[in-house]
């Protein structure tokens, strides 16, 4: 049975102000990587959660007149609705915040090579960073020095296997400067360990040109 008492004071339905969030939402928030860079709409969209769970509670808008007890009753209860309420949009925003942020894990971390450039292309050179993903192997190059390639032609890549085999694996152009590229390789690694980049021109066919610009194995 409710004691008057503390029917009147509240004592038994006051809000607790000392609700603390879910671990799972702490553990979150204080993950570093999810707040080094927060994307410009995540601040918008915790404000927008907890005002639409605020007006949806009637906490915000023309009160209500109400008796004291009841009134505080009922302030315990919406505040204690609207705390878990926002805790729930945080968690919501904070996985589309660590989707984001955090890097790919569904492969190895790559290992990562040096590229050398050729007579063709002496001041050029790259790091590949090699990942084996489910979909195939990623090749990733970070590309100094090499001169974009000119109109009507362009960059192909390719794997070569021990016995002269090529594959490749992509192609691109640098026109716009430096920078990274990511190639990708539908063989093994261990079977085409070198990677080799020719130089292409438009309109004469899917061969090599054997015009080698960027050299090197894959294999660490």
């Amino acid at each position: 049975m409710t004691n008057r008492h503390d029917d009147l004071h509240g004592g038994v339905d006051e809000p607790d102000e000392s609700v603390a969030l879910p671990p799972v939402v702490a553990a979150a928030l204080a993950d570093p990587a999810v707040w080094a860079e927060p994307p410009a709409w995540l601040g918008e969209s915790i404000a927008a959660a907890i005002g639409a769970q605020r007006e949806a509670d009637g906490v915000a808008g023309e009160p209500v007149a109400a008796p004291p007890q009841v009134a505080r009753r009922r302030s315990g209860r919406v505040l204690r609705g609207w705390w878990l309420a926002a805790a729930a949009a945080v968690i919501a925003i904070v996985a589309t915040v660590v989707v984001v942020l955090l890097p790919d894990r569904d492969g190895s971390d790559g290992v990562a090579v040096a590229i050398g450039g050729t007579e063709l292309a002496p001041g050029a050179r790259a790091e590949a960073v090699v990942n084996e993903l489910a979909a195939g192997v990623a090749i990733r190059l970070d590309i100094e020095g090499l001169a974009p390639a000119p109109t009507g032609s362009f960059y192909q890549g390719w794997v070569r296997s021990e016995a002269g085999e090529l594959v490749s694996v992509g192609t691109f152009h640098l026109r716009a400067g430096d920078g990274a590229v990511t190639l990708w390789s539908g063989v093994e690694v261990a079977d085409y360990p070198t990677l080799t980049v020719t130089l292409q021109r438009e309109g004469e066919g899917t061969e090599s040109s054997g015009d080698v610009v960027l050299r090197g194995s894959l294999l660490p």
